[in-house]
């Protein structure tokens, strides 16, 4: 029982009937609130919604009542192949009310909200009219969703992308944004930065917390590591040092 406020999962880990997986998260819903983070719904895909899909995914949120619920601003699947991956779509005002149809029908069909996350950016298309910011914007106003934002990506867009993550956060709703990703990174040889999940946060993207903690306050914080997944206690100091970051600027 680490000194944890609380924990997130992705979802599709658990769609298994795996006996030995669901007692181990009915454990930790026993004693800590848990996030349930999706990777699968490809809400930027012009592919209709998998039914079968979001029927697991309720039947898991009907089990274990979990406090946020969340996906990507992304795509992973056409024509019914999955790529295992989250593809970025260009910002434009079609796939803005694509993206808007997936997630009212999704919220309609759980009856709650959903937070959106940002992705990490590597490329930009030229039939990108809107900004990101602008379009997480929209997307909330239109559907009444949330927003993950995920500073570490923030920091990897701007740096691949050459913005001002700052000038991002000045435009943003941070009203809606109701969690906050940290993650570490790596760099590949011709000089991008990968959202990795195999260490700890950088110093950089701890700055840009600060930063965000400073100007629009306290949102509830994941720690995200899925590679390279070192001993409990490494990643329980890693987030110890996350909340030292949020003591310094909250008394």
């Amino acid at each position: 029982m680490p000194p944890i406020s609380w924990f997130e999962v992705h979802s599709e880990n658990f769609f298994t009937t795996s006996n030995y997986d669901h007692y181990v998260l009915e454990i930790i819903t026993t004693h800590y609130p848990v996030s349930f983070h999706s990777v699968g719904l490809s809400l930027g895909s012009a592919d209709c919604l998998d039914s079968n899909h979001l029927r697991k995914l309720k039947e898991l949120i009907n089990r274990y009542k979990p406090v946020l619920i969340s996906e990507h601003l992304a795509w992973s699947a056409v024509e019914g192949v999955f790529l295992h991956d989250l593809l970025p779509l260009p910002y434009c005002s079609d796939s803005l009310q694509l993206f808007c149809d997936k997630v009212q029908r999704v919220q309609d069909y759980l009856g709650q909200r959903i937070l959106i996350e940002n992705p990490a950016l590597y490329v930009k298309f030229p039939e990108s009219t809107i900004p990101e910011y602008d379009f997480l914007n929209q997307l909330v106003e239109k559907t009444d969703c949330g927003i993950l934002l995920d500073l570490s990506n923030l920091y990897i867009s701007s740096y691949n992308l050459s913005f001002a993550a700052e000038k991002y956060l000045a435009q943003i709703n941070t009203d809606a944004i109701y969690e906050i990703h940290l993650a570490g990174f790596s760099q590949s040889a011709k000089g991008l930065l990968i959202d990795s999940h195999n260490g700890t946060v950088a110093e950089a993207v701890l700055v840009l917390f600060k930063y965000f903690i400073k100007n629009y306050g306290v949102r509830p914080v994941i720690f995200e590591q899925d590679q390279d997944i070192p001993a409990l206690q490494e990643l329980i100091d890693q987030t110890e040092k996350v909340n030292d970051v949020i003591k310094e600027y909250v008394a």
